[in-house]
């Protein structure tokens, strides 16, 4: 069975699409889920905050009759407008803030090297599995 996704503007979404994908990474928005059925004006309000354009999959739409109006390429893979995140990239600096253009950057310096946090993290390990080994006898 083939995919029937279609790219649409997000003035152009209607309660019953699924959205497939976004135009951008979905850590960059609130949705906990990576595809989701439309189902309040409100998701309908925050997709039209956070993105431009998105990917609807039409077999798993309950809104059926729906034609695309964008003339843009019904091909997800086609001229994305920002690159997505990949997180086992390495990225510069540069990189990170071309990604996440309004986002505040900052850099955490280790307070504690990792030898010195491994022997409290042993002992908090083993009491923790202490506890629940009681727990589970009992």
């Amino acid at each position: 069975m083939a995919l029937k996704i279609c790219k649409l503007a997000t003035q152009e979404l209607r309660l019953g699409m699924y959205v497939s994908q976004l135009d951008r990474p979905w850590l960059e928005t609130p949705f906990l889920m990576q595809g989701f059925l439309i189902n309040s004006h409100e998701q309908i309000r925050e997709l039209q905050k956070y993105c431009q354009y998105l990917y609807v999959d039409k077999q798993l739409s309950k809104e059926l009759n729906f034609k695309v109006k964008s003339n843009a390429s019904n091909d997800p893979k086609s001229s994305s407008t920002k690159p997505s995140f990949n997180p086992h990239k390495k990225y510069s600096r540069d990189d990170l803030k071309k990604l996440f253009p309004n986002t505040t950057l900052k850099v955490y310096k280790p307070q504690v090297e990792l030898h010195q946090e491994l022997i409290p993290a042993k002992k908090i390990y083993s009491a923790l599995s202490d506890s629940v080994s009681e727990m589970m006898d009992n």
